[in-house]
Parts: C-alpha cells; structure tokens; sequence
C-alpha cells in the first residue's frame, strides 16, 4: 500500500439460497449521522424501495446513531447482497449530502475524505459485516441481538422503546417506520401453520387469527384473545 491510500478490509459474501442474512454497515468513520430523525427517513425509504426490486424479506432492523443493522431473507435464487446493499446506500448518501450541500455546508466538512474521486462519504467504505444464518436458533439470537443494540448502549432501557427499529413491532406494541415481513420467518411460520390446521380442519375459519379461542390473532399484533401470552421469554421478543 502505497503512502496517503486508504485501506478497507473486503467482506467475503456467499449468496446463498434459502439462507438468511445479517448485515452491519456503519457511516463514515463511525460518526453518529443517523441520530437524527431527518437521516434516518432516507434509509428507510431506501430499503422499502430497495425489497420491491430484490424480492427479500426484511425480518429486524435497527438504526443505531452510527450504524445499521439488518436481518434479510432472499425470496428468490442469483440473488446478489452487494448489489443489494449498493441499491440502499447510494441512494441514502446523495440524498444526506445533497441536504448538507445545501443546508448544513459546515456539517459537510466532517465528511470529507480527502480524495478527489470521491470528496466526501456517507458511509464507511467496505462491504461492513454480512453473516449467513443458517440455523433457526441462531436466527432467533441474531434478531434478539439486533434488538438489544440501543439497550447495550444505555439509549433506552427496552429495546421497544427506540424506534428505529423492529422490536416494538415484533413485541406487538406498535409498528415500525419499516414493515416487517414476518410472514416465512420460521417461528411465526410454524405457529400460524399450527393455528390455521387446527382451526380450519374443520372449516371453521379462513385464516387462523379469526378463530377467536387461540393465540394466533394476539401472535400477529391484531388483537388480544381470551388469555394473555407471556412473551417476555419467547427468543425473538
């Protein structure tokens, strides 16, 4: 390496089929740009538009002030996290520095790298952290990992109560600024499949949250049944 280069550590990817993703990427020199609420409704907007064009589920989140966590699953094979996390970042940095070029210029300077193919970064440079999981357990702590992040921090004292993230709607307390596609992550698969066998055996309801005597409708954060679940313990709250 030559002097006055930057060196970034590359991240090694295995785009595997059926298997689920935690991702990290983290803003430039870990400065906390995404503390405030006006940077965070970029990535958010982002990753919505980004899941339309690569067909995956988003299962956790979390937005910390200088990072981002996120749990994907690919619906689809020749899927690529590269160019998926490309589709979510670009847009976010020339929309930030956009803002600052023309609001905060003072703001900008904190951004700037030095080089002059590329004056000034939103984002750490890299391919940040990409983990496959391959295992239902392991799926179950990294969400709950992904959920503890601002509880570690001492920013909030339950994960619920940050709202950049997924916690509070997996806790089927309020929604998130993203909506969860909660719909083939495993545990929620197999309890609905449990719910609708034994309520539509024998044709009783359509789907597993009208049959009014089970857990299923209060599970899917649409309303409480007969007797409250203690989810405090369930892995993924």
């Amino acid at each position: 390496m030559r002097d006055g280069e930057r060196y970034s550590k590359r991240c090694r990817r295995w785009d595997t089929p059926g298997q689920a993703h935690a991702l990290t990427f983290s803003c430039y020199e870990q400065q906390p740009l995404l503390g405030e609420d006006r940077f965070c409704r970029y990535p958010v907007e982002a990753i919505d538009n980004a899941r339309s064009v690569h067909a995956f589920d988003l299962w956790a989140y979390v937005f910390m002030p200088e990072h981002v966590h996120l749990v994907l699953y690919l619906r689809c094979e020749g899927y690529s996290i590269a160019r998926i996390l490309q589709s979510i970042k670009q847009p976010v940095s020339r929309k930030a520095l956009a803002f600052l070029r023309e609001h905060c210029p003072g703001d900008l300077a904190r951004l700037a790298t030095g080089q002059q193919n590329q004056a000034y970064q939103f984002w750490q440079k890299g391919g940040g952290y990409d983990r496959n999981v391959t295992r239902v357990e392991t799926l179950i702590e990294t969400v709950r990992y992904v959920h503890n992040n601002p509880v570690r921090r001492g920013l909030v004292q339950t994960a619920d109560q940050w709202y950049h993230s997924s916690a509070a709607q997996w806790d089927g307390i309020r929604p998130g600024p993203l909506t969860l596609d909660r719909d083939n992550f495993p545990t929620c698969r197999t309890h609905r499949q449990a719910a609708l066998d034994a309520a539509t055996r024998g044709r009783l309801v359509q789907t597993g949250d009208q049959w009014y005597y089970s857990s299923a409708a209060q599970w899917e954060g649409i309303g409480p049944g007969p007797l409250t679940l203690d989810r405090d313990n369930f892995p993924t709250c």
